[in-house]
Parts: C-alpha cells; structure tokens; sequence
C-alpha cells in the first residue's frame, strides 16, 4: 500500500470504529427506552371489558380504536356485558378476534 494512503486508510477506518461503537450506544439506549415504553403500557391482564377505558382495550390483540369505540358503546347501551361471548355481538369481533383475546379478558 502506498505510504500515504495508509495513514488515510488507517484514519478512515478508526472514524468508522468510532461512529459504529456510538451507533451501537445509541441504539443500545434507544431499544432500552422502547422496550420500558413498552413494558410501561402493557395492561395487567386480564382485561376487565366491564371497566376498562379505550387505551386498556386497544391492548388487546385484534381490539384497535373502532372496535374498542364499539365495546364502549355496547357497555354503556346495556350495562355492561354479562357474558364474555357477547363481545361477538359488537360488529367486527367475530370468533377469530374472539379467540386471540378471550384469555386475557374478564368481567370482574
């Protein structure tokens, strides 16, 4: 190798070893925040559907902010739900979305 390059290969590659170990930090610290972020909004589950708000039921896999809308709806139209079944009645939980969340979902 050429005596001057050499000392602009050897330049080159400490930069690139230096912004690789403060990609891997940052990274690092950013997959940290994501993950308690996470962690922080998980609900304790179960899900009570006769309580929770719409964040809580956004939770559930499946339950975006229509379909939560919808289980509020039902709620307040009749009181509650009796039976963790009637979900099925609110338009859009049919038994597929049913099955993904019936174990993290109770009435009491």
């Amino acid at each position: 190798m050429n005596k001057f390059l050499f000392p602009v290969f050897l330049f080159a590659l400490s930069l690139l070893m230096g912004c690789g170990n403060s990609r891997a930090t940052v990274i690092t610290q950013n997959t940290k925040q994501i993950t308690e972020d996470i962690i922080e909004e998980e609900p304790a589950f179960p899900v009570n559907i006769n309580t929770a708000d719409l964040d809580t039921l956004m939770t559930l896999k499946g339950i975006g902010r229509v379909k939560a809308e919808a289980i509020l709806s039902y709620r307040n139209e009749h009181g509650g739900f009796s039976e963790l079944e009637e979900l099925m009645l609110i338009s859009g939980i049919k038994e597929g979305t049913f099955a993904k969340i019936r174990d993290y979902i109770t009435l009491r």
